[in-house]
């Protein structure tokens, strides 16, 4: 490899680490809620999601110290919620798989 060919290689890469470093500015904190699979995601700054995996269970966000007791008062609309991502996870996986009618 020349050395213009790295100089340029090197121009590249330390343009895509600056925007690494933009994108992913904020460093969100995790923190598991209890002994149950919930855990709190945020920032003390924007407040925190409660998330099961890689799913969000509050629409809005909550300070940190309250995630335990809205998990306590709402624990039916958690199920409920849940059970509604299990669906559409699960009609949408098997979307590819059911056949066309013809009416």
């Amino acid at each position: 490899m020349s050395t213009k060919q790295q100089d340029i290689l090197n121009t590249q890469l330390n343009a895509g680490e600056a925007n690494n470093s933009n994108s992913l500015s904020k460093n969100f904190n995790r923190h598991q809620i209890g002994n149950g699979p919930f855990w709190a995601l945020g920032t003390e700054e924007d407040g925190y999601h409660i998330v099961i995996g890689t799913h969000r269970v509050t629409e809005e966000p909550i300070h940190k110290e309250e995630t335990e007791d809205y998990l306590e008062k709402n624990l039916w609309r958690v199920i409920i919620q849940l059970i509604a991502i299990m669906v559409e996870s699960t009609y949408i996986s098997e979307a590819g798989n059911i056949p066309e009618t013809n009416k």
